[in-house]
């Protein structure tokens, strides 16, 4: 890499790895290798699917009401009850928007709070944002959704040496 020291990334480990392996054609000797390492690191990054709704239903929320935060944990103790035939998407490319319950797989779902601030609070009602449903959400409850892969940690990656260095 001519003219350079190093190459910062910004953006998620699987991204990055297919921009680097994008790169590999065009570099020789020492700095394909070194590339190369970075690329096998990146491979250890693990992301999980993750969905955020914002929406109006209290029907998330825990009872009793005394049991409520500005955000509220919830994790089922047994799988919630498997979803009825209208709640199923009708086509493989349609996702369902909480992670139905399956063998193997325990989510938690957080349910944040948001209060409209005091000029609005009699006119709106607060807005909840959950993170990884477990639970439906009543589809005219919903403002948004968004369907993303976040990070989880499961081992720490090995970068190489000249690479790890704080300059």
């Amino acid at each position: 890499m001519d003219g350079f020291d190093e190459l910062i990334i910004g953006t998620q480990a699987n991204q990055a790895k297919r921009l680097l392996v994008s790169l590999f054609s065009s570099l020789k000797g020492s700095d394909a290798s070194d590339l190369e390492e970075v690329s096998t690191s990146l491979d250890q990054s693990r992301y999980v699917e993750t969905i955020v709704i914002n929406h109006t239903s209290p029907t998330v929320l825990p009872t009793p009401a005394s049991d409520l935060r500005d955000i509220n944990l919830l994790r089922c103790p047994s799988p919630p009850p498997l979803p009825t035939s209208d709640d199923k998407p009708t086509s493989p490319s349609q996702r369902f928007n909480y992670f139905p319950p399956s063998p193997g797989n325990t989510f938690t779902q957080s349910t944040h709070i948001l209060y409209p601030p005091p000029s609005h609070s009699k006119t709106h009602g607060p807005v909840y944002q959950t993170t990884n449903p477990i639970m439906h959400i009543p589809e005219e409850t919903i403002l948004s959704i968004a369907h993303l892969e976040r990070f989880v940690l499961f081992s720490f990656p090995r970068f190489p040496p000249s690479s790890s260095k704080l300059h």
